[in-house]
């Protein structure tokens, strides 16, 4: 059957390894974030020259009220991959709660980028510089990825409720896996080369970093990015090859 296809798939190693690695992931591109949020709100209150009414604890109190929304966007899907793993490793029925809260994010995540796209491109079309050739390229991918992703949670949430599944797995979702993949091992390497090279810092300024913990910080989350992808790449051919096969089963019986 689907059901146990399915809960063998999401109480294997590799889905707890992903789990881990999202979080590790998460965790360090969140740290980033407070250092850069951190780093541009004095700079606003510098240029507004506030700084002498301004302490750093201001400064603190102000990036938290907007470290907040970002920490519970980036907590949703941690929690959610390990509640799916613990779940699947107990006895009990599988809950479709965490697959409905992942399904929700790649919806919202799937309009953003449709609402994002035209306006990637009308910013392409009149400016081409390095920030409108990364958001032209990914925001695509992004969208792609959400599309597939919600298509696939959707197949895995009917079989937990019913059992069973009709419902197709796309193969645009490893696919697009594939292609991220390789755009974020070209971002490491460019940013590797772009802060240890230094005739290659001028055509790569936009990947240049100043401050050792913060780029510290980037590079980590950008390697443990690029094994969180490929975890989820196999999870995504390993899940295909689970309900494939026993759609086929129970169609023919």
């Amino acid at each position: 059957m689907q059901y146990h296809a399915l809960r063998k798939a999401a109480s294997s190693n590799l889905t707890l390894y992903a789990a881990i690695a999202l979080l590790i992931t998460s965790l360090l591109s969140l740290i980033a974030a407070w250092r850069m949020i951190g780093a541009e709100i004095w700079l606003y209150f510098y240029s507004e020259s506030l700084t002498g009414s301004v302490t750093q604890s201001d400064v603190t109190v102000r990036t938290v009220f907007l470290m907040i929304p970002l920490c519970i966007v980036a907590a949703l899907p941690v929690i959610s991959m390990f509640i799916i793993y613990i779940n699947a490793r107990s006895g009990a029925s599988m809950n479709r709660i965490s697959y409905t809260i992942l399904h929700g994010m790649m919806v919202v995540l799937l309009v953003i980028c449709i609402v994002l796209l035209p306006i990637c491109l009308s910013i392409l079309n009149k400016t081409l510089d390095y920030i409108s050739i990364c958001l032209s390229i990914w925001v695509p991918v992004t969208l792609l990825i959400a599309f597939s992703a919600a298509s696939v949670l959707r197949t895995t949430r009917e079989v937990v409720i019913n059992g069973y599944s009709y419902r197709n797995f796309t193969n645009l979702l490893p696919i697009m896996l594939i292609l991220a993949l390789c755009l974020k091992a070209a971002n490491t390497v460019a940013l590797l080369l772009a802060n240890w090279i230094p005739p290659l810092a001028l055509s790569l300024q936009n990947y240049h970093i100043t401050g050792g913990f913060l780029y510290a910080c980037i590079v980590a989350a950008s390697i443990t990015g690029l094994v969180t992808t490929l975890l989820f790449l196999l999870l995504s051919f390993r899940g295909k090859k689970a309900v494939t096969r026993h759609s086929h089963s129970h169609a023919d019986s």
